[in-house]
Parts: C-alpha cells; structure tokens; sequence
C-alpha cells in the first residue's frame, strides 16, 4: 500500500474519493530487518491519517512521515499497550495475530482523541515483517459515550450500595 494513484483514471478518481470522504486514516511502514524503529524503517501517512489528528491533509512539515509523528503522540497510558499489541503482530511469524487496538492520539491543538487502528504485516518467505499497513478510524465520540456510560453504572452501583434501608431501581424490580 503505497497510496500512489492507478495508471486508469476511474480507479484514481474512486481512491482519491475514498481518500477524502471514507473517514478513514491509512498507514504504511516499510520495515527494515524486521524493526520498525529502525532509522531505516520508512513511514507514510496518508492525507486523511494527517487530517484525522488536526493536521493539514498535506502537512509533511507538522506531522512528517516519521514513526515518531504517531508513536510520540500516544498518550502515556496507553503507549505501552499499543506498542505490545503492534510488536505482538509483527513478532508472529505465523501471521495469526492481528493489529487490532484503541488508543488516545494527542492531536494538533493538544488534546486527545480516541482512535482504533486496524493492521496487518507482509512477511517474507521466513516470516519476517517486510511491510506493515493499516488504518486509522475516530472513535472518539463512541468512546466517551462508552465511558461516561461506565461511570454512570459505577455511579449508580455505589448510590444503591451506600444508601441503607432503601433500595436501587434494579433491587426493586427484582424485588417486584
């Protein structure tokens, strides 16, 4: 996946649509001996990737083509977990496992937003990582509603657990 145009023009004219109205970030790292951390190891984001962090589509000054424009981005709670979950991908050489994780980006302005990537790896004959590509999806929104959901029936737990002689709405239906 190296995000060039097809030679045939509807071809070019549905990647470039799909480039700019899916919503979906793609990226793509060429990996050298296996390591993707390798200075050799060539990264690209594609215009939608960069937009989906705040940056402008072709920005290559503000969010370069390095590994280090995303991994330095991750926020600290979940770096460690993305990056086991990557180099767990990468390290099968059965290619069984995926790439398949949520995580928080700090964005342009300096916030965060949640995200899912979703990627796969090409191996050679010995099934050594040659090239890993994949994509990136805001799931921000979805996210802090799941959140706030959790927050809401920890809340909610807790008023029925520390309120004594009364009962939860729950209890009383059970109760009914």
């Amino acid at each position: 996946l190296s995000f060039r145009k097809p030679q045939d023009n509807q071809a070019a004219e549905e990647l470039a649509l799909l480039g700019r109205h899916a919503g979906v970030g793609l990226w793509d790292a060429v990996i050298h001996n296996g390591d993707p951390m390798h200075a050799q190891s060539r990264w690209h984001w594609s215009p939608e990737f960069r937009r989906l962090v705040g940056f402008d589509r072709d920005d290559t000054v503000g969010f370069p083509n390095v590994v280090g424009s995303w991994a330095d981005r991750l926020h600290p709670d979940d770096a460690k977990r993305t990056f086991d979950a990557f180099m767990a991908c990468l390290n099968d050489r059965s290619g069984r496992t995926g790439y398949d994780v949520d995580y928080r980006l700090k964005v342009k302005d300096g916030s965060y937003r949640w995200f899912r990537a979703i990627g796969g790896v090409a191996r050679d004959n010995n099934g050594v990582a040659l090239r890993a590509c994949g994509s990136l999806i805001d799931i921000d929104a979805e996210k802090l509603a799941e959140l706030r959901q959790v927050e809401m029936d920890g809340e909610r737990r807790r008023t029925g657990m520390n309120t004594s002689g009364s009962t939860s709405d729950s209890e009383a239906r059970n109760l009914s």
